[in-house]
């Protein structure tokens, strides 16, 4: 009898581990993975952070996403504006369709100032299919306000941040 149900429960280990074991497989094809490098998106998020990507959901302002300029460094910014938004940077915040943004994630006393793409008190239209994208950190983020990134083209994002596995 005892050594019926020490097989018993054996066996129902084995089938534990096996279903865990898949389970990780699936997650790590089919989910990317990201590790943070850099400060541009602090406080909220650390170098050397490793979070997982969502890349089923669509992407809508507030996501933070990661994407792939061709030729260049996979980048981590928060989306501001998407296809057809009016943006505009002025007195050191964001206008969005001539609303100024609430931004909680910014750290206290952080401004917003024009780079070379998108410049203070210049209006710009998103294009259609593309997003405006923006570091938390804004003093030292390379964005969607620099000519270097410019607008993002949505058949570059790779996906939105999900949560964050280590630390």
């Amino acid at each position: 009898m005892k050594r019926k149900y020490l097989c018993f429960c054996l066996s129902g280990c084995f089938i534990w581990f096996i279903c865990c074991l898949v389970l990780v497989a699936v997650i790590y094809i089919f989910t990317p993975f990201v590790q943070i490098e850099g400060y541009s998106m602090e406080p909220n998020y650390s170098d050397g952070e490793v979070w997982v990507l969502n890349k089923f959901e669509s992407i809508e302002r507030g996501d933070v996403v990661v994407f792939h300029q061709p030729g260049k460094v996979d980048l981590i910014k928060r989306v501001v504006a998407i296809g057809g938004d009016r943006v505009e940077i002025d007195k050191g915040s964001v206008y969005l369709n001539e609303n100024l943004i609430i931004e909680p994630y910014l750290a206290k006393g952080s401004e917003t100032i024009g780079g070379s793409f998108i410049m203070n008190n210049q209006k710009v239209t998103v294009p259609l299919g593309s997003f405006l994208v923006l570091g938390d950190n804004r003093e030292n983020s390379l964005d969607s306000r620099m000519q270097q990134t410019g607008f993002v083209e949505g058949e570059w994002i790779i996906g939105e941040l999900w949560f964050r596995i280590f630390p």
